[in-house]
């Protein structure tokens, strides 16, 4: 779910601070009587004692009293269409089905729709002119509350945007559940922001259905794995020619059947290690780490493939960022992913820089190069699970799309950060940043599983 591309203004005509009944319409119009019939009284006195004549003033009366009938009746008809604007905005509204939020420049609840109150359990008159921190909450991937108030981080956007999906929602009861939500700020007509609208709907059964796929998955991509490897033992056999001597021809067709069954091997892997972020149970185990030599060692799995290409590699080293506390098989899935894909998607004779630095308190490594780019259509959906951009599908169809989205899911668990930047023809540059103190431990009961990188 997702509001259109530019922040929401909203310009009222008028401010109703209630809704008019037909009493208060009566009332107008009475208050206009008695405000002109001292007029009127005097222009009787006045104008009989000036021999004007009575009739005249009576006939004066008469269209004074017929405007005010008229201005009433102006004034009667500005409020009911008021009112039926306003009766017409609130059945819109409570006819969301969604949960429907807005809050002021303060973070205070301005307005909470009926289906707001019933995923949340607090009414209307539990949240109007409440803050809005005690009931929602941004946590960080550890599950620690984030430095700044959740109506701080949502009034603080130039522009609508999906919230983080870690987003949650205290319950009245106490409960804390997940939320799906979208955020547009509401500015006036000068275009400065006077607060926030925020639509959110419970994910809770959609996060258990996902889990029970990933389970799924998980269960599958484990039996799979014990053919696989069987056959795999078997080839090796065959191809070292322990069962007998093989023709050239049967050596070409087992070589082949082989790297079949080492891709199938890698996928199931993937899907192994991808399982275990989404179910919680990966480990990550921290340990001193050289950040250059694991570079190195990385960099040789590919020395081959660059060595045809002819690829050019430029070495930017910090000496300031060569220790660094990490969990090294997590850590290598994550550069082998990020240098796999350069090589591959570089064309011949073009160069990958690889660089560390340290910023302030954060140690960031960056791998770039001058191939193919990624277009801008497609950028935003870069991380996505089975996403593969246009131009690699074209150029490159043996892919899976899981490469990048495991990296992005193992950075974000490890408490770093994973961002891009890139022109289609150009070539692109990705950023992996960490704390100057390392990656966040994680207890669980599984490790990755050591592959051969998929190209996103």
């Amino acid at each position: 779910m997702r509001m259109s591309s530019s922040s929401t203004s909203i310009q009222p005509l008028f401010t109703l601070k209630k809704i008019p009944s037909l009493s208060d319409v009566f009332f107008v119009f009475a208050l206009v009587l008695i405000v002109l019939s001292p007029v009127v009284l005097m222009g009787l006195y006045f104008g009989t004692a000036a021999s004007i004549g009575f009739q005249f003033t009576l006939f004066l009366y008469i269209i004074i009293v017929c405007v005010t009938i008229l201005a009433a009746s102006g004034i009667a008809r500005i409020f009911l269409f008021a009112y039926a604007y306003r009766q017409r905005e609130r059945i819109f509204l409570e006819s969301i089905g969604d949960g429907v939020c807005g809050i002021d420049v303060h973070g205070n609840v301005i307005l909470w729709n009926t289906a707001a109150e019933i995923i949340s359990g607090y009414t209307k008159k539990d949240t109007l002119h409440a803050s809005l921190a005690g009931i929602f909450s941004l946590p960080r991937a550890k599950g620690k509350t984030a430095n700044r108030q959740f109506s701080d981080y949502v009034l603080a956007l130039s522009h609508n945007t999906s919230l983080p999906t870690t987003a949650t929602l205290k319950t009245k009861d106490g409960r804390t559940i997940p939320l799906g939500a979208t955020s547009a700020p509401v500015s006036d007509r000068h275009g400065i922001i006077r607060g926030a609208i925020i639509v959110f709907r419970d994910t809770t059964k959609e996060q258990q259905i996902n889990r029970a796929k990933d389970e799924l998955v998980s269960l599958v991509s484990h039996q799979l794995r014990t053919p696989l490897t069987n056959m795999n033992w078997r080839l090796e056999m065959l191809l070292d020619e322990e069962a007998g001597k093989l023709t050239d021809e049967q050596k070409k067709y087992l070589a082949e059947i082989e790297r079949g069954t080492d891709r199938m091997t890698d996928l199931v892997n993937l899907f192994l290690n991808v399982s275990r972020v989404h179910l919680g149970t990966l480990a990550i185990t921290l340990s001193p780490c050289d950040i250059h030599a694991l570079l190195a060692s990385v960099w040789q799995d590919y020395a081959l493939r660059s060595s045809q290409k002819k690829l050019i590699l430029k070495k930017k080293y910090d000496t300031m960022v060569k220790q660094f506390i990490c969990d090294q098989r997590v850590f290598r899935v994550i550069l082998d992913n990020i240098i796999s894909n350069a090589t591959e998607y570089t064309p011949p004779k073009g160069t990958i820089t690889i660089q560390t630095k340290k910023e302030r308190d954060r140690i960031v490594i960056s791998v770039a190069d001058t191939g193919i780019g990624i277009p801008k259509k497609d950028q935003s959906k870069i991380f996505t699970k089975l996403f593969r951009a246009e131009n690699v599908r074209e150029s490159h169809p043996n892919g899976n799309g899981l490469g990048l989205y495991l990296v992005k899911s193992l950075v974000d668990e490890s408490g770093g950060t994973l961002w891009f930047t890139s022109e289609e023809g150009q070539g692109t540059t990705f950023f992996i940043s960490y704390p100057h103190t390392g990656m966040q431990k994680k207890s669980g009961t599984r490790t990755l599983t050591q592959l051969t990188p998929s190209h996103s």
